[in-house]
């Protein structure tokens, strides 16, 4: 009798253990994505949404505020964001030196994106695929390539950094 309780225990403990690893690996390693509204735009590279976080476009540049041109750019980024649904993507660099989140936007999703993680850049080799757009946004439109065509700003990357999730696809853009 003893014996057969022992093994209860035991099997316990395991189915246990594996559900806990389990769901801690699904929570420290899934991608957050939230659904957003866009509050103001700063100027054609930056944003404030909803929920109060600054979002700076990645691979784009627009004339800063005041500057020649730099309308025609923050009015077009709210053209485009205005009464959307806004979907923010990470990459490998999470802040600029001015505390700002860096990331992709995206709009007219059919469904909630399914995105590759913030640092799946680092951890993998260009082997993959990113003319695609994320599944849950095969429809959708990819902001910061949306400015790039419609010709309102810069192709902008730093020199000597690591390569971005959607870099060559705005690269191609920009021909």
């Amino acid at each position: 009798m003893v014996h057969k309780r022992w093994g209860t225990s035991v099997f316990f403990l395991i189915f246990i253990f594996t559900f806990l690893t389990t769901w801690l690996t699904v929570c420290i390693f899934s991608v957050k994505v939230r659904r957003s509204r866009l509050e103001r735009v700063i100027d054609g590279d930056t944003v404030v949404l909803d929920s109060g976080e600054k979002i700076r476009l990645l691979g784009i540049d627009a004339p800063d505020k005041g500057a020649v041109n730099s309308d025609i750019a923050s009015v077009t980024l709210e053209s485009i964001l205005k009464d959307n649904i806004v979907w923010l993507e990470g990459d490998r660099y999470r802040k600029d030196l001015y505390g700002r989140r860096l990331g992709w936007l995206w709009v007219s999703c059919e469904s909630k994106p399914r995105f590759r993680p913030d640092d799946y850049m680092e951890k993998h080799r260009r082997d993959d695929n990113f003319e695609n757009n994320p599944v849950g946004c095969e429809k959708g439109v990819l902001v910061n390539e949306l400015m790039i065509k419609m010709d309102v700003v810069e192709l902008y990357f730093p020199d000597g950094q690591g390569e971005l999730k959607y870099e060559d696809r705005l690269k191609t853009a920009s021909h």
